[in-house]
């Protein structure tokens, strides 16, 4: 079953549940089943770097011409998927390659197998910027899994994917009829109160606030968030359970329990749910000695309960202009990083300055074969062509002698500059100690935030030039969800 996982249903990845749909002929109990299977349970619980090493162990445990060959098709779906959902997508897309022809040729042009690799380059396709071209993947897949597998969950999740293309493409109209047909799929499979249903619901709130029909939107707001606060999960202790159950309080535009501010110049963004609130910003470059893409976040926990704050890493997603997932930087680490930096920058300014020197201009004066005269020499006293008396100041006989000028310019050492230089070699010192300072004591980490309490912090992430991202924010059980443009 394809699944959005690590960009929870907004942009880019899919992610293939243990629930998927085998082929009829697949074997079972043999080494490879093993592993896929503990893949499978990996894979649901969000850890993608095991699961990509235990598909790759069950896909190398088949023999080359084994009557097992009919399971090569779906563990290279699952394969390929985990490594897309680590942003991994240069790996992802050479696999992708045999994936769909292994699954063609072996599960055949009209399989399971085969429309569930097409979603997943559609994903792709989607990674890339190549709309058209994921769309026309994904009709491919819809139209096989419609006659193959009507109403199962991978063809819910085919639809699903194309309301969300159909969105990013600003058509609206078919945006709404696919949402529409993923959520009756899901609410027959899963129920109406189920996580799932809930994402359709804020999914098609979103495209009716889209086309200014608040009236259509707010009660589907509503709901979702009913449902999803109805679990309270943002009270619980964290643990490992399906992707598809998580519950992920997305900040949407129009959502009753989402605003929008602004504090020096940064646009904040802010969620409700359970009781808890959660404000976030981005700060590009925030020092002079670290490129870093800097997450300000803000909790306050208005429940009666303790919380847990980031049991699991937050993580940052820029969408465009290319994907990439990031997870925050080690505090330490980039605080150290920062001071080095501010030492080196220190060592350079002085020793340029050490160096600096200034020029100094001197003159001497020459008159005939008499020796030069240095400094300033008076003009002649009395008649124009006569020295004053009879050649007196010319060493004797010699009236009439012209003087001729000569220059020297001499470098000296420069003590003020000098003296600026290690000036500003102390200044970038102090200022890298006081940036790396900041950086640890604002580092958000895990903790436990009491009820009534409040705190805040920031998350450093290697510098990213988005046009637009995401950003996740686990509490409790449960993640708070931000985009930014």
């Amino acid at each position: 079953m394809l699944r959005r996982a690590v960009l929870s249903g907004l942009c880019l990845a899919a992610a293939i549940s243990a629930s998927a749909v085998y082929a009829m002929d697949r074997p079972t109990g043999s080494d490879f089943a093993q592993y896929e299977k503990a893949g499978d349970e990996s894979f649901s619980v969000g850890d993608f770097a095991a699961a990509e090493l235990k598909f790759k162990a069950a896909l190398d445990s088949i023999p080359s011409g084994s009557p097992q060959k009919t399971a090569v098709p779906g563990l290279s779906v699952k394969y390929t998927n985990a490594l897309m959902s680590q942003g991994k997508f240069q790996e992802a897309g050479k696999e992708l390659k045999k994936t769909l022809s292994t699954s063609k040729s072996l599960s055949g042009s009209d399989s399971v197998d085969y429309a569930e690799a097409l979603d997943l380059q559609a994903w792709m396709y989607q990674v890339n910027g190549k709309m058209e071209d994921a769309i026309d993947s994904l009709k491919q897949s819809i139209a096989i899994l419609e006659q193959k597998a009507p109403g199962s969950s991978d063809l819910g999740d085919a639809y699903e994917h194309m309301g969300l293309l159909q969105e990013t493409v600003g058509l609206f109209d078919q945006s709404q009829d696919f949402y529409s047909k993923a959520y009756m799929v899901r609410e027959k499979l899963l129920g109406a109160n189920s996580i799932d249903a809930a994402d359709l619901s804020e999914a098609m709130a979103n495209v009716a606030f889209k086309r200014g029909r608040s009236g259509e939107s707010t009660p589907l707001f509503a709901r979702a968030l009913r449902i999803k606060e109805s679990r309270g999960e943002p009270w619980k202790p964290y643990a490992p359970e399906p992707t598809e159950r998580v519950a992920v309080f997305h900040y949407s535009p129009g959502a009753p329990n989402c605003q929008q501010g602004s504090s020096d110049g940064a646009i904040i963004e802010r969620i409700r749910a359970n009781g808890i609130v959660v404000e976030a910003g981005i700060s590009q470059k925030p020092s002079d000695f670290a490129k870093t893409t800097r997450a300000l976040v803000r909790i306050k926990n208005e429940s009666q309960y303790d919380v847990d704050v980031l049991p699991q890493p937050a993580t940052f997603i820029q969408i465009t202009p290319k994907v990439q997932l990031l997870k925050p930087l080690n505090a330490q680490e980039l605080a150290s990083r920062i001071e080095k930096k501010g030492e080196s920058k220190a060592k350079w300014i002085k020793f340029w300055g050490a160096e600096a020197t200034t020029p100094v201009t001197s003159y001497s004066y020459t008159q005939g074969n008499v020796p030069p005269v240095y400094g300033y020499v008076p003009g002649s006293f009395g008649w124009n062509q006569y020295a004053y008396g009879y050649g007196t100041s010319n060493y004797g006989y010699g009236r009439n002698r012209a003087w001729q000028q000569s220059t020297m310019i001499t470098n000296v050492p420069d003590y003020q500059a000098r003296a600026d230089a290690y000036r500003r070699a102390a200044e970038a010192t102090n200022k890298s100690k006081a940036d790396a300072e900041a950086v640890r004591d604002a580092a958000l980490g895990p903790n436990r935030l009491a009820a009534g309490a409040m705190m805040e912090g920031s998350l450093d992430f290697e510098y990213s030039k988005y046009k637009s991202c995401i950003l996740r924010i686990p509490i409790g059980n449960a993640v708070f969800e931000f985009r930014f443009n």
